[in-house]
């Protein structure tokens, strides 16, 4: 365990991995003029990557709860019944929150989006 912190490797979630793996030039993110594009490309890159990150959040919770129906699993594994109707409840208050953010996003891309293209 001492090993992988010395040697540089950083625990996060999945959306800061990306954002590290892509090495992104901060001198590009100074100011307006030749870089506009730059900047709005990766704005839009970045709300795109929360909306499939939302997406896939999303997609894993359903999965999760049609396998619990699908196999009984709280008939099967009694001890852990609070358990699993914890997990539900919280995930169709964690997919609707996702939604939420996924559709909201997606609507400021739009939006942005139109901007851009009725500046020229």
């Amino acid at each position: 365990m001492n090993n992988l912190f010395s040697s540089g490797i950083r625990f996060s979630f999945l959306f800061g991995f990306i954002l590290n793996k892509l090495n992104i030039n901060e001198t590009g993110l100074s100011g307006a003029g030749d870089n506009y594009h730059y900047n709005f490309a990766l704005g839009i890159f970045i709300l795109s990557l929360i909306c499939l990150l939302s997406f896939i959040n999303v997609v894993g919770y359903l999965t999760a709860i049609k396998f619990i129906i699908k196999y009984n699993i709280e008939s099967k594994y009694p001890k852990f019944k609070f358990i699993i109707n914890y997990f539900e409840k919280c995930s169709e208050i964690s997919i609707i929150i996702e939604v939420i953010i996924c559709l909201l996003f997606l609507i400021f891309i739009v939006i942005f989006s139109l901007l851009e293209i009725n500046k020229f």
